[in-house]
């Protein structure tokens, strides 16, 4: 398959967004799996993420990955 179609192209593989029915298409799996994770976890995790989605910022900031659950180091 070539490059047209509306697609994009990888190394042996074409996504044909063309054919693709918008509701099982990449972004909106991936719009998904944020929501999800978004949802699922507790509000200090992924704080970049949420004030990018929400435009606006939270008064915190996520731990340090050195740092144990409750922001102590450890």
């Amino acid at each position: 398959m070539g490059r047209g179609g509306g697609g994009a192209c990888f190394e042996g593989v074409t996504i044909r967004n063309d054919v693709t029915p918008p509701d099982l298409r990449a972004d909106q799996f991936l719009a998904s799996m944020i929501e999800t994770v978004r949802d699922r976890t507790p509000v200090e995790a992924h704080v970049e993420v949420r004030e990018r989605h929400e435009h606006r910022q939270f008064p915190m900031t996520e731990p340090d990955e050195e740092d144990g659950p409750d922001g102590s180091e450890g």
